[in-house]
């Protein structure tokens, strides 16, 4: 590669576009995921003296 890679580079765009995609399904697998203890979800000894 010569000079400088820029924003407009489709290397870049696809590697921001990638990284985009994986955020979006991070956030889903988040929201979809079950706590292993029956489905329960328990709160901290911090988050009880908050």
């Amino acid at each position: 590669m010569e000079g400088i890679i820029m924003k407009d580079n489709k290397q870049v765009v696809a590697f921001f576009k990638a990284l985009d995609s994986m955020l979006v399904k991070m956030n889903k697998i988040v929201d979809n995921s079950r706590p292993p203890l029956n489905g329960e979800r328990y709160i901290t000894d911090k988050e009880l003296a908050q």
